[in-house]
């Protein structure tokens, strides 16, 4: 890996590199921070030379990461909050603070979890608000945050995020099943538990006469994001 010009690069060069590889192409993500083209082209450039690697090749109308690109995503995640966690100040008692949080979640959805959130944050920091605002569709996540209408999001854990985002698992449920042999008639005939994220029972075996009215709960990891 060459280091000659690696102290040329900045923050924004970062971001760029990961847009490219969240949205598949430069011109996408030159559009995406506001660059033109050859503007997206030179950033680019300077991420390639002191990196010694191509870190995105052409494939038909878009681009492919390489093997290096997808080894440093993570370290580049974590310099880019390193760098906007610098301004923050070093002196900080979270039992003064009078500022607004505010989290964006799904209340109807977990609407337990947000209870229990909003009453450890008011006993840690009692001067400060708490807002909760809807965060609707899980595309909402990635505008939200960066636009800064929200300090962090609660959601029902998606099989992907943007590689701008940050994340830690905060909760989780057991899948649980309810059988009542009464229900199916015959002999004992284990169920085939099969994760989803319904609330309808499946079965297995022979067709059930009667379904119990109990349903199960969701399959459910929460997660904490905020930006990276």
């Amino acid at each position: 890996m060459g280091t000659s010009n690696v102290f040329d690069l900045s923050g924004r060069h970062l971001a760029f590199f990961l847009k490219i590889l969240d949205l598949g192409g430069i011109t996408e993500a030159s559009h995406n921070l506001g660059v033109d083209l050859a503007e997206g082209g030179r950033m680019l450039n300077l991420l390639r030379r002191p990196l010694g690697d191509e870190l995105f090749v052409r494939v038909g109308r878009g681009v492919t990461p390489t093997e290096y690109a997808m080894e440093i995503v993570p370290r580049v995640r974590e310099h880019l909050a390193t760098l906007e966690s610098l301004p923050a100040s070093l002196e900080f008692d979270i039992a003064e603070d009078t500022s607004c949080i505010t989290i964006a979640a799904n209340v109807t959805e977990l609407l337990d979890e947000v209870i229990l959130i909003r009453n450890a944050i008011k006993a840690a920091a009692p001067m400060s608000r708490v807002r909760f605002l809807e965060l609707g569709s899980r595309d909402s996540i990635e505008p939200m945050l960066d636009c800064g209408d929200v300090d962090m999001v609660i959601t029902v854990r998606a099989p992907e995020y943007a590689t701008t985002l940050n994340g830690c698992a905060f909760a989780s449920d057991k899948h649980v099943v309810f059988y009542d042999p009464a229900c199916r008639g015959g002999a004992f005939e284990p169920p085939m538990i099969i994760p989803n994220h319904n609330t309808q029972p499946w079965t297995s075996g022979r067709a059930a006469k009667a379904r119990s009215t109990k349903r199960w709960p969701r399959n459910r990891s929460i997660a904490r994001w905020r930006s990276a």
